[in-house]
């Protein structure tokens, strides 16, 4: 009896002990807390789990982060689901969490915080909001590259507009609006500015910058290279560099009908009488032509140039004219500096001769015509130590040769295929000094017999006097 009215005394004390050091929480609900030392937690290095059935919903770490709906929270709060505020104004959630102003951002539908919905989206994809949800789009943003229309880039593109046009134009307009607006598109290198294009809304003319304004297309369909002159009346204008000695105009084509320049006026195209195919001016080289056909066994075409119509006025494929040097003879219509075969003329036949500068198939008319001479001038012949052929050698030559020493035959003319009018000309020249030569000395025998004909006449004139 004595050990059970002790134990129940200790109970007692214990009990009072407990309510007068902290206040018991009840599940109904409490009163007289004192805020500066009632709490619910832990005393000891340990996390604070709070459950429902059975079921941690909520777990605080001792370093203070707040978990909701998940055990291992990394941040303040935490929280493992969908959060559903409503109520408050924009200028409440600023003061209390300094999330800014929802308002502006399109959280708050009549100063009422709304939860934004997530539709179906895409990797990569831009949302965008269609009123009530955010939903995929056309805009495609990897972190490197970007697209519209299209999330694969070409080549070594970052940014690539596809149109989604079945018929007609698509692509993308930069537009500017107000007067004397320039709208450009640009390029920069490092940050500074380096080449642009651009269009004039004065003008009309649209233009390429780069380190100065090299290209201009007007909007008649005018074209000027290197040219600043507000207009042309030229379909293409091409001013050449000052002081360069380069060509103002460079073209490289595998094909003859790869570039056709036509003539123009304003008429017609085929206005009769108007316009230059090709007209080039330069202070070297007017008009330049070079065919590199490398392997091709067809033909290749420097200079191609045809000139047709009806049977009024004439017709010139090909026409050179130059004046204005020191002297006459340093103006040269036409001129090829090499004796090769490349440099090879050929009138009226694709046949060419090896060894020979120009072929004609044709007749060929002259005022005159001057063959300069490698060999020697036949004048050897009145040498006295020329060995002059006897006439009765002569006369056995040509019986057995049918041609005159030194003069070829006519099955070795058309074997060589025509005459050397220059080698022939000295031959016929030799043959007509020999011939003037054989002419001497038969007048110095006849000149001989004529005197010993005389003498005879004057004896025999005397013997008929003395019978």
């Amino acid at each position: 009896m004595k050990k059970l009215l002790i134990v129940m005394m200790t109970g007692s004390l214990m009990t009072l002990s407990v309510k007068t050091n902290a206040q018991n929480w009840s599940l109904i609900g409490n009163a007289g807390t004192n805020p500066a030392t009632d709490f619910i937690g832990t005393t000891d290095a340990k996390v604070l789990k709070i459950k429902t059935n059975n079921q941690v919903r909520m777990y605080i770490k001792t370093n203070g982060d707040v978990g909701v709906g998940t055990s291992a929270p990394t941040s303040k709060l935490d929280v493992n689901g969908v959060i559903t505020a409503t109520g408050g104004k924009s200028s409440d959630w600023n003061s209390a969490f300094t999330w800014g102003n929802h308002a502006l951002a399109g959280y708050l539908s009549s100063f009422t915080e709304i939860d934004p919905k997530v539709g179906a989206n895409v990797t990569n994809f831009v949302s965008k909001w269609d009123g009530s949800a955010l939903v995929g789009s056309n805009i495609f943003n990897s972190g490197n590259n970007f697209g519209l229309n299209t999330s694969t880039m070409i080549g070594s593109a970052n940014f690539v507009v596809q149109s989604p046009n079945a018929t007609g134009y698509g692509g993308m307009y930069i537009n500017q609006t107000g007067a004397g607006l320039i709208p450009f598109y640009g390029y920069a290198v490092n940050g500074a500015s380096s080449c642009w294009t651009s269009f004039d809304q004065t003008s009309g003319e649209w233009g390429v910058y780069n380190s100065g304004n090299h290209l201009y297309l007007e909007n008649d369909g005018d074209m000027r290279l290197g040219s600043t002159t507000t207009t042309t009346d030229s379909k293409l204008e091409i001013l050449g560099k000052a002081g360069s000695t380069s060509s103002v105009v460079n073209v490289t084509g595998a094909y003859i009908g790869n570039i056709d320049v036509r003539g123009i006026n304003s008429a017609s195209i085929t206005n009769p009488g108007y316009g230059y195919g090709v007209s080039g001016t330069g202070g070297y080289v007017g008009v330049s032509g070079t065919a590199n056909a490398t392997t091709y066994a067809g033909s290749a075409y420097g200079v191609f140039g045809v000139a047709s119509g009806s049977t009024a006025g004439t017709r010139i494929g090909v026409y050179g004219s130059a004046s204005g040097a020191a002297t006459s003879e340093a103006n040269w219509g036409g001129y090829f500096p090499t004796k090769t075969y490349s440099s090879e003329i050929r009138v009226g036949t694709l046949n060419g001769a090896t060894g020979f500068i120009a072929c004609i198939g044709g007749k060929l008319i002259a005022e005159e015509v001057r063959v300069e001479l490698e060999a020697s001038w036949p004048d050897y012949v009145f040498d006295a130590d020329y060995n002059l052929m006897p006439l009765e050698q002569l006369k056995k030559e040509i019986n057995q040769h049918k041609h005159l020493p030194g003069i070829p035959s006519a099955a070795q003319i058309e074997e060589q295929g025509g005459v050397d009018l220059g080698a022939m000309q000295t031959k016929l020249v030799e043959k007509v000094e020999e011939l003037t030569l054989y002419i001497i000395q038969l007048k110095e025998q006849n000149d001989k017999l004529q005197a010993t004909n005389e003498n005879l006449q004057v004896r025999m004139s005397a013997i008929e006097n003395n019978k």
